[in-house]
Order: structure tokens, then sequence, then C-alpha cells
């Protein structure tokens, strides 16, 4: 009777450990999908502040196609100087 008690009590501190383990995993679990949810949320931010950057950039360079060759010639000038 009591190796039959010791076991059961054995067996019984095991699961409440098992139990604590497998909570203790979820709420790690848990806080790595907030975090990767979080991380994924301000990359998708920044891509659409990216395209709408690249957006403006295309419409000002079809609003104002001169301008943007004279300033490309330009810097290609101040490239080919020769130096001295």
């Amino acid at each position: 009777m009591l190796a039959w008690l010791i076991q059961r009590t054995r067996s019984t501190r095991l699961d409440d450990m098992v139990t604590m383990l497998a909570r203790f995993i979820g709420r790690i679990e848990a806080k790595a999908r907030a975090e990767l949810e979080a991380w994924h949320l301000e990359r998708r931010v920044n891509v659409v502040e990216m395209v709408g950057v690249l957006h403006n950039i295309a419409r000002l360079r079809r609003d104002r196609p001169d301008m943007h060759r004279i300033s490309l010639l330009r810097s290609m000038r101040s490239f080919s100087k020769p130096v001295g």
C-alpha cells in the first residue's frame, strides 16, 4: 500500500510538471507569435511607404522628363570634366 501511494504521488507530480511545462511552452509560443506579427506589420508599413515614394518619383519623372534629363546631363558633365 505504501509503495502504491509513493508511486501515485510521483505520477501526480510528473503529471503536474508536464502540465506546467506545456503551459510555459504555450506562453513562449504566444509571445513569439505576437513578436513575429509585429515584425510583419512593421515590414508591411515600410514596404507601403517605399512603394509610395517610388510612385511619387515615377510621377515626378513622368511630369517633368526634361528636368530629369537636364539634371542627369549636368551630373554626367561634372564626372567627365578633367581634374587638374
